[in-house]
């Protein structure tokens, strides 16, 4: 622990008989060259915001989910435990500026640091017409995607439930010694947006994944917790 941050947390023992640290209301995560690649970066630089809580500082400021952090205050980042000591040696109510990556593009924030507060639990929606149309214009519920080791299906009425979607498919396996076995990709778990695209089936999935083929693309993946992280994969070449 930072040593003047230990001076801080005594200050606010001392003072009100609790901490008073402030907080971005964000789930990040490390960024390594695969995932670089997959997010536009030329190298792997700042740190990725692999979810955003509900009605926290970081939501109030725009931040976005897949969004990189590339500095606070003006001072470069590259590690969450580092990000985490910059954040924690201020307080709730302070102002932060961050510099950060989205789409390709560096844009700036400015975050109104929150006390630390119980997440909120998602809701349940059910598909749109559109959603719905795409599923069923697929006519594909599962896929075996070789090239990258994954198989998939198209979420049910019960998945919604379950893991409080609207929309994606459902890891059913993983092959070993494949690219999804070496980028540690979860079983039962919901893929949601592949390259910047809504997955509605199996069958579109299999068609996202044959376009980019030689290229590093990201998956917004959620488990039954309702825990939503960011996996980089590279497609393997034709």
């Amino acid at each position: 622990v930072p040593i003047n941050m230990a001076k801080d947390v005594a200050m606010d023992l001392i003072k009100s008989g609790k901490v008073n640290r402030g907080y971005i209301g964000v789930h990040i995560s490390r960024i390594d060259q695969t995932t670089a690649q997959a997010l536009g970066l030329d190298r792997p630089e700042g740190v990725l915001v692999a979810d955003v809580q509900k009605s926290g500082a970081g939501e109030a400021a725009g931040l976005k989910q897949n969004d990189v952090i590339l500095s606070v205050d003006g001072q470069s980042t590259d590690a969450p435990n580092e990000l985490q000591s910059m954040i924690g040696m201020h307080h709730a109510g302070d102002h932060v500026a961050l510099r950060i990556w989205r789409n390709g593009k560096e844009m700036d924030k400015t975050v109104t640091l929150k006390p630390r507060e119980e997440t909120a639990e998602n809701t349940s929606k059910g598909p749109s017409n559109e959603e719905q149309g795409n599923r069923e214009e697929s006519g594909k519920s599962t896929a075996t995607l070789d090239n990258i080791g994954l198989t998939v299906r198209t979420v049910t009425s019960d998945d919604m439930d379950k893991y409080h979607v609207s929309n994606g498919v459902v890891i059913t396996d993983i092959a070993p010694a494949s690219e999804a076995a070496d980028r540690a990709f979860p079983r039962n778990v919901v893929i949601t947006e592949t390259a910047h695209e809504k997955v509605t089936s199996a069958g579109q999935f299999q068609k996202i994944i044959d376009a980019n083929a030689g290229k590093s693309i990201g998956m917004t993946i959620l488990d039954d917790k309702g825990d939503s992280r960011f996996f980089a994969i590279k497609v393997p070449s034709e």
